[in-house]
């Protein structure tokens, strides 16, 4: 999967689907919210490409815990150990 980050608030959130790429911008200020349903053991890598622009990222489970907390990186991968909803918290 490949993803490049899409203008949207927390509030609204963008779908991931394996094999489509999304191309938007982020905007300081701006935060970015995309969802994935997994199977609980399903590996998902997500590649990011950021530009100037210093991200953190948030890995949210199904039961709204956060996963992991990522400052700056170019790619994300993880593995669910849940079934369900996982997001994706995108902001600068």
């Amino acid at each position: 999967m490949s993803f490049l980050l899409p203008a949207a608030t927390f509030g609204q959130s963008t779908e991931l689907v394996p094999g489509k790429t999304i191309e938007r911008k982020i905007l300081k200020g701006e935060n970015h919210l995309y969802t994935a349903n997994l199977k609980k053991g399903e590996f998902v890598e997500f590649a990011l490409d950021s530009g100037c622009v210093y991200l953190t990222i948030d890995l949210i489970d199904p039961s709204g815990a956060i996963i992991e907390s990522l400052n700056y990186p170019d790619s994300v991968s993880f593995k669910a150990s849940k079934k369900g909803k996982h997001e994706l918290r995108l902001y600068p």
